[in-house]
């Protein structure tokens, strides 16, 4: 009953501006470079979704992520 339409992935930290972790700093990195928007918060990646987002846009940056790391 408590949908919420955050995600976030990584571990909470006090890092306002990074991750905390390299690897997630380069993936917030490559998916910005690819026109996704998301933020860093409490060093966390942080995806907003709203009503005009829909699954093909879930599954870019699904794609996006698998590219990135298969290349890492």
């Amino acid at each position: 009953p408590h949908l919420t339409k955050i995600v976030t992935v990584g571990a909470m930290s006090t890092d306002h501006y990074g991750t905390g972790e390299e690897r997630f700093n380069r993936l917030y990195e490559h998916l910005v470079d690819n026109r996704v928007r998301l933020s860093i918060r409490r060093g966390m990646l942080r995806f907003s979704m709203h009503v005009y987002n829909n699954m093909e846009d879930v599954e870019q940056v699904l794609d996006l992520t698998r590219g990135f790391l298969k290349k890492a």
